[in-house]
C-alpha cells in the first residue's frame, strides 16, 4: 500500500514533466510558466495620461518609461518616479533600468518650478526650477500674490525665448534676466516700478516698452543687449549710469518724461543717429553719448544748455546739437 503511495506521489510530482528518451539522451520539457511582474504609475495630483503598465519577466531588465508628455501639474515640474508617493522610497529617472524581480507601483515625482519666500503674505520669486523655453510667471501661488522676481532668478538661462510677467508683480530684482541671451520677448506689466541694475544686461531683446509705473531704470539695465532696436520709455524721470552701455542696435529712444541722465548712458550705441532730449531733463552725467558713432544730431526741446549738465555731456564723435526743437 505505501509503496503504491509513493508511488502515486512520485507521478503527482513528475506530471508537468514529459520525459524523452532520444539517441540515449534524456531530454527534459519542463511546463513551467515563467513569473512576471507589472509595473504600475501612478500621477500623484498630476493630471494628464500616465504610462501604461509595464510587464516585466523574471530576472529581465525593464526601462522605466517616460512622461508620457501631457502629465502635468499647475506650477510644478516632473522629475521622474519614485516607489513612494512622498519621493522617500527608491527613485527612477525616466529610462532607467528596472530590475527587481517583483511589482511596484511608481508615483510622479514633482518639484516647484518656483522657489519663493513670504513676506507679509506676499511672495518673491527666488529661484527658476523649469526647463522650458517660454516661461510664464503666475499671479499667485498657494493663493498668495507674486510680487516680486528676486535678484538672478533666469540668470543665464540660454533656453529662455519668452517671459510673462504678472500684473501683480511690483519689482524685479538685480541680474534677474542677466545673460538670457535669447530672450527676445518680454511685457513689463504696468504696476511695476522698480526695475533694478543690470536686469537685462546682455539679453536678446528686440524691443521693449517700459511702463509709465516705472520711476527709475537703474545702471547698467539694459547694457550690451546687441539686438535691442527701439525702447519706448513712458514714465520713468531717471536712467542710471550705462544702461543702455553698447546696445550696438539700438535706433529709436523715446522718453518723453526724464528728469535725469546717467553718465555714459548711451555709451557706444553705434547705431543711434540721432534723439529726442525733452525739455523736463534737469541733470545730464558725462559722455553719455560717448562712442555713439553714427549719431550725428541731438535735438533737444531746451533752447539752451541747463546749468546741471556736465560740461562733457556730449564728449565723444562730431555731433550737432539743436536747441529749441
Amino acid at each position: 500500500m505505501n509503496q503504491k503511495r509513493n508511488a502515486l506521489s512520485l507521478k503527482e510530482f513528475f506530471l508537468p514533466m514529459i520525459i524523452i528518451l532520444l539517441s540515449g539522451t534524456l531530454q527534459v520539457s519542463c511546463n513551467v510558466t515563467p513569473q512576471s511582474y507589472i509595473i504600475t504609475y501612478n500621477s500623484n495630483a498630476g493630471t494628464g495620461t500616465i504610462p501604461n503598465p509595464q510587464t516585466k519577466m523574471f530576472r529581465e531588465t525593464l526601462t522605466i518609461a517616460p512622461n508620457s508628455g501631457n502629465l502635468q501639474k499647475v506650477d510644478y515640474t516632473f522629475d521622474g518616479w519614485n516607489t513612494e508617493s512622498d519621493g522617500s522610497g527608491t527613485f527612477y529617472a525616466t529610462g532607467s533600468d528596472y530590475n527587481l524581480d517583483e511589482s511596484v507601483t511608481l508615483y510622479a515625482q514633482w518639484s516647484e518650478i518656483f522657489s519663493t519666500t513670504e513676506n507679509e503674505g506676499k511672495l518673491e520669486i527666488t529661484a527658476f526650477h523649469g526647463t522650458g523655453t517660454e516661461v510664464t510667471i503666475p499671479q499667485t501661488i498657494n493663493d498668495k500674490p507674486v510680487t516680486s522676481i528676486g535678484q538672478n532668478v533666469f540668470r543665464d538661462r540660454t533656453n529662455i525665448t519668452s517671459i510673462t510677467i504678472p500684473e501683480s508683480v511690483t519689482s524685479i530684482g538685480n541680474f534677474a534676466f542677466f545673460r538670457c541671451s535669447n530672450l527676445t520677448s518680454i511685457t513689463i506689466p504696468e504696476g511695476v516700478t522698480l526695475i533694478g541694475s543690470h536686469v537685462f544686461m546682455l539679453s536678446g531683446l528686440t524691443n521693449i516698452t517700459i511702463p509709465s509705473s516705472v520711476i527709475t531704470l537703474n545702471s547698467c539695465a539694459f547694457n550690451e543687449c546687441g539686438n535691442l532696436a527701439e525702447i519706448s520709455i513712458l514714465g520713468a524721470t531717471s536712467i542710471g549710469t550705462n544702461a543702455f552701455w553698447n546696445c550696438v542696435g539700438l535706433t529709436t529712444v523715446s522718453m518723453p518724461n526724464i528728469i535725469s541722465l546717467g553718465d555714459k548712458a548711451f555709451d557706444h550705441c553705434t547705431s543711434l543717429e540721432s534723439i529726442l532730449i525733452p525739455d523736463s531733463v534737469l541733470t545730464v552725467g558725462s559722455y553719455i553719448f560717448c562712442a555713439a558713432s553714427s549719431l550725428t544730431d541731438i535735438n533737444c526741446e531746451s533752447d539752451s544748455k541747463p546749468s546741471n549738465w556736465d560740461q562733457y555731456w556730449n564728449s565723444g564723435y562730431d555731433t550737432i546739437t539743436h536747441w529749441g526743437q
